[in-house]
């Protein structure tokens, strides 16, 4: 009887972790599409990078801009909470460069965060032009809008 209610529990996180997965892939979907289209390369970094501002995407993309107003899109590693609500953010970088696959970022002032900075890792940076900025902000009003 335990070994029937274990395996029927497992089962049930097992279809739960199954599911979340999917939902994380129709999220990306539009933004990836973008980068598919576009033909974006990755960069392994950024040099003499100088944080100036940024605008979020969803709670796995953001624009990252630098001191010389060149923006750069962000694929962060995973779902990064509170991101699309939060008012700021820190870059936790390598003196004045940016890398792929090992620096991060984190939300402040998180309601799901109860005072700790949760670090984000940065999975993928592309270099975008200025109207590839606003063409991917676009998107994501249009993504808002289709969900209502």
């Amino acid at each position: 009887m335990k070994n029937a209610i274990a395996l029927i529990i497992i089962s049930f996180i097992v279809t739960g972790c199954a599911t979340l997965d999917g939902n994380k892939d129709k999220k990306e979907s539009i933004y990836t599409k973008y980068i598919n289209d576009k033909n974006l390369e990755p960069q392994k970094k950024i040099t003499s990078f100088h944080f100036s501002g940024w605008r979020s995407l969803d709670n796995e993309h953001l624009i990252l801009s630098t001191s010389f107003n060149k923006p750069y899109l962000i694929d962060l590693a995973g779902y990064c909470n509170d991101l699309r609500f939060t008012q700021s953010i820190v870059v936790h970088n390598s003196g004045s460069t940016l890398h792929a696959k090992f620096d991060s970022i984190s939300v402040l002032g998180g309601h799901m965060n109860a005072g700790h900075s949760i670090r984000c890792r940065i999975d993928s940076i592309y270099r975008i032009t200025k109207k590839q900025a606003n063409e991917l902000s676009g998107l994501k009003s249009k993504k808002k809008t289709e969900e209502s």
